[in-house]
């Protein structure tokens, strides 16, 4: 397959994976709405739209690296070093395309990281919130079921704080 054959199939993967991207930003901004009101009810069936769009991207920047990389066999260049400005250099018709897909990309990919950013801060401070809430109900029902004094006539000890939130699962 020739170079410029690679290359209008991966316009064409970088096209899709815009689309996608596209199609991600209104989900990651509903996600965050959802967070910011603790709506529950509302993230359960976001996540599971989220879902399949995360896959498709995932397939699409696995053949945009396989793309890469015969491109980059085909020109002798090393895969790391081909850009899409290097390829507006190199290809002057699809330039035009690939600008705008260069730019367009860059655009969503930068808003969607920082949506990112954003909804897992608000994640991880729920979890916070919840951890804390955790603790304190175990401590409340252990210091309840306790009794008040030691035998020794010494207030029992308190009970320790447990960690219920696996923060990096």
């Amino acid at each position: 397959m020739t170079g410029q054959a690679i290359l209008d199939e991966l316009i064409a993967v970088l096209g899709a994976e815009a689309q996608e991207c596209r199609r991600l930003l209104p989900l990651l901004e509903d996600q965050e709405r959802a967070l910011l009101r603790a709506d529950a009810a509302t993230l359960a069936p976001l996540l599971r739209t989220l879902e399949p769009v995360a896959k498709r991207l995932a397939h699409l920047e696995r053949d945009r690296q396989t793309l890469v990389g015969r491109l980059a066999g085909a020109l002798e260049l090393e895969g790391e070093a081909l850009t899409v400005s290097k390829l507006i250099a190199l290809f002057p018709e699809p330039s035009p395309r690939l600008a705008r897909l260069r730019d367009e990309l860059h655009a969503v990919v930068t808003r969607l990281a920082g949506l990112s950013r954003r909804n897992g801060f608000l994640v991880e401070r729920s979890l916070g919130y919840v951890e804390r809430l955790l603790n304190q109900l175990v401590s409340t029902i252990a210091l309840a079921a306790a009794p008040t004094y030691a035998a020794t006539g010494r207030t029992g000890r308190p009970v320790p704080a447990l960690r219920f939130v696996d923060r990096s699962a």
